[in-house]
């Protein structure tokens, strides 16, 4: 796909921790605790160090702190480690996608300082908000953002149109206005339509329009045994692979390396053990190899990438779910519009 030379946007999940339980995220069941194998890890300074050489960093365009399973925001070593970046590298982007319901003033601070994008979690406003977002304190998050803007950071409100709240997203665009975001970001709606349970697995109230039981019990098994269907999907006509076009590296806690996130929700042990992502997780698991950073330099991790796209236009028994899904169909998006403050309408 590329060489190690060639990568100029880097994705780093800092953590597979989080204080929130949303409820269509990696590492809960729709809101209930839900662990089939992950590890929770969050990466050190030292460590980032370690695996991201000063040569590696400077080459980069972007780098961006997301995730499959944890925020960084959690991270105690979140400010020294994009001082460390940063120093490497004066001139790339770095953004942060964040709950924000957590961090001290002086990270805030930090992070305005060395000049982070944060793209801040707001799924609504304060009535609304908590039922995805669920563990998160909006007005925390609406302290944290002011804290971050008033040092000089550049906030973007981004927005998930739910049936829980889209009837909130015109005030939600005029409040980030009125706040001092510098932009309103809205999500594709693809995390829509699910029953939600507390963490012991009881039943609460539905986003969207579920066609699944409310059984926590019987949900978790239709949703482990419809994983033995995935080859039911079509084939999409053409694989538009976004880490190829973006020269796209993946890091994950572990310190393990993938093309994308799509690719690299830890396959080698979640859900390995008769969840619905070990069918998903036996194709990509097949094909990986030597790809953790602690282990082997940058170039030999990412050789396994190779392999990846003849996948594209193998059968369907031999394809790989996460390429056909996302880059077969090109459906996730977010479109991030500036905040006009010339609007007579705000």
């Amino acid at each position: 796909m590329y060489t190690a030379q060639q990568i100029r946007t880097l994705e780093i999940e800092l953590s597979s921790n989080c204080q929130a339980s949303c409820p269509l995220c990696l590492r809960n069941f729709h809101g209930a605790t839900y662990n089939k194998g992950y590890t929770v890890k969050s990466l050190t300074v030292s460590e980032i160090k370690q695996i991201l050489p000063t040569e590696f960093v400077a080459q980069l365009d972007t780098i961006i702190f997301e995730g499959n399973l944890g925020d960084a925001i959690v991270v105690s070593d979140l400010a020294d480690t994009v001082e460390y970046l940063r120093s490497c590298n004066p001139h790339c982007d770095i953004e942060l996608h964040t709950n924000a319901s957590a961090g001290s003033k002086q990270t805030w601070v930090t992070l305005a300082e060395q000049r982070v994008r944060v793209f801040f979690a707001l799924d609504g406003l304060a009535d609304t908000h908590h039922l995805y977002r669920r563990g998160t304190n909006w007005q925390k998050i609406i302290d944290n953002a002011g804290i971050f803007m008033s040092a000089g950071g550049d906030a973007i409100w981004k927005f998930i149109p739910l049936t829980t709240n889209q009837h909130q997203q015109e005030d939600c665009r005029r409040l980030s206005v009125e706040l001092g975001f510098s932009s309103f970001a809205v999500m594709s709606d693809q995390r829509q339509n699910c029953h939600v349970f507390d963490a012991q697995g009881e039943y609460q109230y539905s986003i969207g329009n579920p066609k699944g039981p409310k059984d926590f019990k019987q949900a978790v098994r239709d949703y482990e045994m419809s994983g033995e269907h995935q080859d039911l999907r079509p084939v999409p006509k053409r694989i538009d692979c976004y880490a190829d076009k973006r020269k796209y590296l993946y890091l994950d806690a572990l310190g393990d390396v993938y093309p994308c996130c799509y690719l690299g929700s830890q396959p080698r042990t979640f859900d390995r053990t008769g969840g619905v992502q070990k069918y998903v997780h036996k194709r990509v698991d097949d094909i990986m190899h030597n790809n953790n950073l602690f282990e082997n330099t940058i170039d030999t991790a990412i050789d396994w990438f190779n392999q990846i796209p003849p996948k594209w236009n193998a059968p369907m028994s031999d394809r790989l779910a996460a390429c056909d899904n996302v880059c077969g169909k090109n459906t996730n998006y977010i479109e991030v519009s500036k905040n006009d403050y010339n609007d007579s309408s705000i």
